[in-house]
């Protein structure tokens, strides 16, 4: 079974406490026997320093009975013969100092002989004995406690994630707009505003994909219908080959609005972008260009070009060029009469490049600057199909330039409409 965090952060400090505590105890009842040890026999030391001032330790063993009373002393003769003692221990003759047992001994050259202290250690082993009972029979409730408290704390840490946990549950799979609550100024506080974000950039997903739904089922209706009336006006009665020739031409000209329609949607609605080599703005616009002055001049519009000597270099499909150009091209000429022109401009300013389509047209209303770039929006009822126009174009353009760190704006104008596309200028070639 996988434990919770709580469990494994609880399981590692009651792990840790008790083998901290486990060295410290061990540390304590070390230094605790040890340091009897040193007093024992830093005791015996001054005993036997007393006992070898001038004068005859057996002199002295009278008061050493009422001064030491559980210190034990003898003394030895040439080759360890047994001499005058007191105390229970029986004592050996050593030089040095001596533990046999439960039996420290001390002793030093004395006339020929050895004098010998000792004492039982058997009392003070006892204390550490019960020193170390105690500090074992603490060591496992205290490591108990270091778990539970770490339980206890880590409960009131991951509390708000509860929270949230439960928050998320609770939401439900239509209610885009709901949010985890951010009241906690911590680190979850910081996770929930992140999460909030992602949520944020989720919702503005889906509303952009219902968008397009919407859009693309708007858009393409009225052209079906068409279609639909028109092949069932058809199918009433027998027609001439005539008849059924226009017919189809009217739903070629309907099909070919539905596609270009959707191709446009299609763009609007990609985020992905392909990588696009550097090229030569003002040479690709002189291919983009050369096309449509006949266009104009059949509907009795110039057109005016003016492109720098030398080489713009921008990053930008060719393809992507050409939709954006062809776009403004194509509202210029619908919304300029005979004798009007359509002036085409393109130069380097500062690190971009920029090209300007400006027509003698009915212009943009300053309160539509930024809206003419949305999908199906016309300024006024002049702007409708039967110019061919899906309100399409300006969002297409928007979407492949911006893609490119470029911009498309509408800029004050006289007379006509005036839009202004710029790009990053890679470098500018003499």
């Amino acid at each position: 079974m996988k434990l919770s965090h709580r469990a494994r952060l609880a399981a590692v400090a009651t792990g840790t406490a008790a083998l901290v505590l486990a060295l410290l105890f061990a540390g304590v009842f070390w230094i605790s026997r040890r340091s009897d040890d040193v007093r024992a026999e830093r005791e015996l030391r001054a005993t036997l320093e007393l006992l070898t001032q001038e004068g005859s330790p057996a002199l002295e063993f009278s008061e050493l009975r009422s001064a030491h009373p559980l210190v034990s002393a003898a003394l030895f003769g040439p080759g360890g013969a047994a001499g005058d003692q007191i105390g229970n221990l029986a004592l050996k003759p050593v030089v040095g100092s001596l533990v046999d047992g439960t039996t420290l001994s001390i002793g030093k050259p004395w006339n020929g002989g050895s004098l010998v202290v000792g004492l039982d250690l058997r009392a003070s082993r006892a204390s550490s004995r019960n020193l170390g009972w105690v500090l074992t029979l603490l060591w496992l409730p205290l490591s108990v406690l270091v778990g539970t408290a770490t339980w206890i704390a880590a409960q009131a840490v991951f509390r708000p994630l509860l929270r949230m946990t439960a928050q998320a549950s609770a939401i439900e799979g239509a209610d885009l707009g709901a949010r985890l609550s951010t009241d906690d100024e911590a680190e979850f506080g910081a996770f929930a505003r992140q999460l909030n974000a992602m949520l944020d950039r989720i919702q503005e997903t889906i509303e952009r994909e219902e968008r397009f739904a919407v859009d693309a089922a708007h858009e393409l209706r009225t052209p079906l219908a068409l279609m639909q009336t028109r092949i069932e006006t058809t199918l009433l009665k027998a027609r001439t080959p005539q008849e059924y020739s226009d017919s189809h031409v009217e739903l070629l000209h309907e099909v070919q609005r539905m596609a270009r329609t959707i191709e446009s949607l299609l763009r609007t609605a990609r985020r992905t972008v392909s990588d696009a080599g550097p090229i030569d703005l003002a040479g690709a616009l002189a291919d983009i260009l050369g096309p449509w002055r006949s266009r104009l001049e059949a509907r009795g519009v110039s057109l005016l070009v003016q492109l720098p000597p030398e080489g713009l270099i921008v990053v930008i499909e060719p393809d992507e060029l050409r939709i954006v150009v062809d776009n403004l091209l194509d509202n210029a000429a619908r919304f300029t009469g005979q004798g009007g022109s359509v002036r085409v401009e393109a130069a380097a300013e500062g690190d971009q490049a920029t090209v300007v389509v400006e027509d003698d047209g009915p212009g943009i209303p300053a309160g539509f600057s930024n809206e003419v770039f949305g999908r199906f929006v016309r300024v006024d009822d002049s702007r409708n199909r039967a110019w061919g126009g899906a309100g399409i174009g300006l969002a297409v353009c928007r979407q492949l330039l911006e893609a490119r760190g470029g911009s498309i704006r509408v800029e004050p104008s006289d007379q006509g409409a005036r839009l202004r596309v710029a790009l990053p200028l890679v470098r500018a070639e003499t």
